[in-house]
């Protein structure tokens, strides 16, 4: 006679094999959570270093517009650029291809957050006459978020660096320092002038 041998796993078998089953599981849950933190992070940093490259290189492109023009006649306080530790004024032509083309004062200046563009089209008046200053555009925003500016200069011929400028040639360089609250303290712009 032959018995009957009863087929199956037993109960302790079926909880170790629940018990391997949840350790696995946990660890593919952990794993799959810290990509995912990780491809969050990863698509943060890949958006505020996008906005940081757009934002110098318009900054780069505007402030490397700037020329030096020939005080107009009896207009000794005339400069081409003054700048200033905190704000930036120059003048420059709008491109060609813009609709509004032609010589524009630009004015560069931080107000509580925002770092602000404004420009002004340029109207050269006679000595002596007065005229009604032209309206500027809406000025345009920079940056939203911003924690930190600063300007500063540098002469051609001495090579130092300065955080003023008055003088009647335009500066050999112009540094940026900018920190935002998003992306922290940027790497130095440093955006060169033509003499």
């Amino acid at each position: 006679m032959k018995k009957n041998k009863a087929q199956g796993f037993t109960l302790v078998e079926m909880i170790i094999a629940l018990a391997l089953t949840a350790l696995i599981l946990a660890s593919l849950s952990a794993a799959l959570y810290g990509l995912s933190q990780g491809f969050a992070h990863a698509s943060v940093r890949a958006e505020r270093e996008d906005s940081l490259n757009r934002v110098s290189l318009a900054l780069r492109q505007a402030i490397e517009q700037a020329r030096y023009f020939e005080p107009p006649p009896g207009q000794n306080d005339f400069h081409s650029l003054v700048g200033r530790n905190q704000s930036l004024d120059w003048l420059a032509y709008l491109p060609a291809s813009s609709p509004t083309g032609g010589l524009y004062h630009w004015h560069l200046e931080p107000q509580d957050t925002e770092l602000l563009l404004t420009l002004t089209p340029w109207i050269e008046t006679k000595s002596g006459e007065q005229s009604e200053p032209p309206p500027s555009l809406a000025p345009i925003q920079i940056i939203d978020d911003l924690t930190g500016f600063a300007l500063s200069y540098q002469n051609a011929k001495t090579g130092e660096w300065t955080d003023q400028w008055d003088g009647t040639l335009l500066p050999s360089r112009v540094r940026l320092d900018i920190t935002s609250q998003k992306s922290g303290a940027w790497p130095p712009m440093i955006v060169r002038l033509e003499p």
